[in-house]
């Protein structure tokens, strides 16, 4: 998964100048551009990505791009985890992130997941994907890691 994440950053880059037009003339074909680049990156491991942002004055900071607020979707149609257990996933949160809320969430239609709230943001856990509403660390990165290897990896 790291790979994943440096290769979004190396696409990003790239194509900064063509943000840093954007940003003041089109934030909407800017939005589409850069998510492009996520589906892009991302069909290279046969899973999903799409960037997200809370609101449009994130367009404005491009340093954080691809860096936060990431959607990783692997199976849209998956309603159950293999591996995953709410036991498993704390312990790993608890010795990567350590000081985060885990709880069951997402319980509709048959499905399952976790939400771990973070201080400063949440990580969405479903059987098909990772929803990352959050700034992308390493310690983010080394569980997202984690997770793809418990759940999807098999």
């Amino acid at each position: 998964m790291k790979e994943i994440f440096e290769s979004l950053e190396k696409e990003i880059n790239k194509n900064r100048n063509l943000f840093e037009k954007l940003k003041t003339t089109n934030k909407v074909l800017l939005y589409n551009e850069l998510n492009k680049i996520a589906y892009n990156v991302g069909k290279k491991k046969n899973i999903l990505l799409q960037i997200n942002f809370l609101s449009s004055n994130e367009l404005d900071d491009i340093d954080k791009f691809g860096k936060r607020n990431l959607n990783i979707i692997i199976d849209r149609t998956k309603q159950k985890f293999v591996n995953l257990t709410i036991e498993n996933l704390k312990e790993q949160v608890t010795r990567i992130i350590d000081k985060s809320e885990i709880k069951e969430a997402f319980r509709y239609e048959g499905r399952e997941g976790y939400k771990i709230i973070l201080k400063h943001g949440r990580i969405d856990i479903l059987p098909g994907s990772i929803l990352l509403w959050c700034d992308i660390t390493d310690k983010i990165i080394e569980l997202v890691e984690w997770i793809f290897k418990c759940e999807y990896s098999n």
